[in-house]
């Protein structure tokens, strides 16, 4: 089997730590299960310029491609607007990633997509799905879904995406029965205590 793992929430060169956990779980699948495994792993598009701000700058120095510990993953880069637009990261990170998808996929053509972080990541990797034809894991971490369907406009789009997806990793208990209270059928859900 070959899997997409799709998710802007990865280990880079230059950010060796960011989200571990995810990584460590491809990790483990890659070495005891047979399949084989690519990540694409969106980062926001910054223009290569000296700014004070090292948090933003980072994104330009990022590699477009890489291996992580035996692990090629990709960057392409998408459109962010800090703080406004939220709404249309979604779109704008699957706009920004299909052309890399497209080229991954002559030679990788995946089975499946597995997505971690359901807005915006987990939207895109829906539109992915649909473009490839292909099903989605999704996996919901906390943030995603105690604090984005605050917002009426992302709400909708987060409860789409669980809705499309084929299923869902929760990460404990309380966000399962935040998502079930969100309209999504308990049956599309699967329990993975820190995955």
């Amino acid at each position: 089997m070959k899997i997409l793992t799709f998710t802007s929430l990865f280990p880079n060169s230059l950010q060796p730590n960011n989200a571990i956990f995810i990584k460590n779980r491809i990790y483990h699948v890659q070495k005891h299960f047979p399949v084989e495994l690519k990540v694409v792993a969106p980062v926001p598009y910054f223009p290569k310029i000296k700014v004070a701000n090292k948090k933003w700058s980072i994104f330009a120095h990022i590699p477009k491609e890489e291996y992580i510990d035996g692990i090629k993953v990709y960057h392409p880069r998408y459109i962010v607007t800090p703080k406004v637009g939220m709404s249309l990261y979604g779109v704008s990170m699957f706009l920004g990633t299909l052309p890399t998808i497209k080229r991954i996929y002559k030679n990788f053509p995946f089975d499946i997509i597995d997505s971690h972080f359901i807005y915006p990541d987990g939207f895109a990797a829906i539109l992915l799905a649909k473009y490839f034809k292909k099903p989605v894991i999704l996996s919901a971490r906390g943030t995603d879904i105690n604090l984005y369907p605050k917002f009426p406009l992302i709400k909708k789009l987060i409860q789409y995406t669980l809705n499309e997806c084929t299923l869902i990793i929760s990460v404990c208990s309380s966000l399962k029965e935040i998502m079930i209270k969100l309209g999504i059928p308990a049956k599309k859900y699967m329990l993975f205590p820190m995955a």
